[in-house]
């Protein structure tokens, strides 16, 4: 997976917000399988963000790192400059509150065969 920042997103930003989302390093093995290798990037307020790639890039791993569900092997997450790991347990008061996402798989089309069945 590789993410490239926009060259126009620093225009007009002030320096002093921080990061919602800093991914630093982060890397996540499983065994000798390597999910996620080495993945830093910053989001900032007000920024619309997403993890795109094919199957087995690494899109969930991360989440579930940037979450707290998982642990990195190495590097270093922070969430409203939380690190997720370190906040308590997953969804503790002092972090969950402040997250939300929306997963989307593609699509999904009427099937009108569907709609005379349920009738």
């Amino acid at each position: 997976m590789v993410i490239e920042p926009s060259l126009s997103a620093d225009r007009g930003r002030d320096p002093t917000d921080a990061p919602v989302i800093e991914a630093r390093n982060l890397t996540k093995r499983y065994g000798v399988h390597v999910a996620v290798d080495d993945l830093s990037f910053e989001v900032r307020p007000g920024e619309v963000f997403g993890l795109l790639g094919p199957n087995g890039a690494g899109k969930t791993t991360t989440v579930l790192m940037l979450l707290g569900l998982t642990e990195p092997t190495s590097g270093e997450a922070r969430v409203v400059g939380v690190d997720p790991m370190r906040s308590g347990s997953a969804g503790s008061s002092s972090t969950h509150s402040r997250r939300g996402g929306c997963a989307a798989q593609g699509p999904v089309r009427a099937d009108p065969r569907r709609a005379d069945r349920v009738a």
